[in-house]
């Protein structure tokens, strides 16, 4: 069972749980009842959506652990799991038993709903991992690119699920609800855009670390393409822009003290603790510090959430 949960990345699948059930009850449960509306997705169906998204997730895991055992053993060979904790059968067997369930109890979602059109991402989102896995992660930059916009669409997808049901709900009050939808927006956009830059800069260094056996398995990532200097330059850009965007929603909040000293602990020091890991060493030891930071960031970003959802709550009191 221990081997099972490592397999599927078991606190990575709850992190992907804890997103969207902050999001669904810290942002936009609170954003909508401002102005006295509700969400439309019950219960039930919302936790058939987040089931769906982990096991899609769960199954990804598995499959690219599968085809990533050449570098792995090279790279990381202590936490190599298949074909030798698990055979690679097994893998195979579950990765296609994950996606079973994934699409099965995604379409169920959909059709509660009424959102069929939705069902094509229960087809595009498990093709799109396995040509990661198979293909596209030995790409220049694509195989990032891919992983970034899947982290960036779990926190969406609640959205797409939520909104449609919205309009259609309240359409008598279609103008008032559709500010309130618009800011709700903002705010998952705003979660997403942030996901997706920290994830491709996790990847990037991800990268960094795995140079030996990405050269040895003929893989054209950034740091085998351009070099491993040009790979820092390119995680320093994005991680300046983190920050010069965290900084603009700091001035916009300048009342808003709790922001404010989050925005100091909780990204500043671990952006520069990052950078200097990364920038300052060729060893490896300290790129996986680097990784461990960029992770502890994106963390840092899910559970301002909770400050969030406090402040939105405290405009409705008054």
């Amino acid at each position: 069972m221990i081997r099972f949960f490592k397999l599927i990345r078991l606190p990575d699948l709850l992190l992907i749980a804890l997103v969207q059930c902050l999001l669904r009850w810290f942002i936009m449960d609170p954003i909508l009842k401002l102005k006295g509306f509700e969400l439309q997705t019950d219960n039930f169906e919302f936790c058939l959506l987040v089931l769906s998204t982990l096991l899609l997730a769960a199954a990804g895991y598995v499959i690219n652990d599968y085809f990533d055992r050449k570098t792995d053993l090279i790279n990381r060979p202590h936490s190599v799991l298949v074909r030798k904790s698990v055979t690679g059968r097994y893998a195979i067997v579950l990765h296609s038993v994950l996606n079973f369930l994934a699409v099965t109890i995604g379409i169920i979602a959909v059709a509660r709903i009424g959102l069929y059109r939705l069902s094509v991402i229960y087809i595009i989102i498990p093709f799109v991992l396995w040509q990661y896995s198979v293909r596209l992660k030995r790409q220049f930059l694509t195989g990032n690119l891919v992983i970034a916009l899947f982290v960036a669409f779990i926190p969406l997808i609640v959205a797409l699920f939520e909104i449609p049901l919205l309009r259609n709900a309240y359409h008598s009050s279609i103008f008032l609800i559709n500010d309130q939808v618009n800011n709700m927006f903002v705010w998952i956009a705003g979660y997403s855009f942030f996901a997706f830059l920290v994830a491709l800069i996790y990847m990037m260094i991800k990268d960094i670390e795995d140079y030996k056996g990405d050269v040895e398995d003929n893989r054209h990532t950034l740091p085998v393409v351009l070099g491993v200097h040009i790979a820092k330059m390119t995680v320093l850009v994005l991680t300046l822009i983190i920050v010069f965007l965290s900084a603009w929603i700091v001035e916009s909040r300048l009342n808003d003290m709790l922001t404010i000293i989050y925005y100091l602990l909780a990204v500043i020091i671990p952006v520069v603790l990052m950078l200097v890991f990364l920038l300052r060493s060729d060893r490896q030891a300290d790129y996986r510090r680097a990784v461990i930071t960029a992770r502890i960031i994106l963390l840092s970003g899910v559970f301002y959430m909770f400050i969030a959802g406090y402040i939105i709550n405290q405009q409705i009191l008054h």
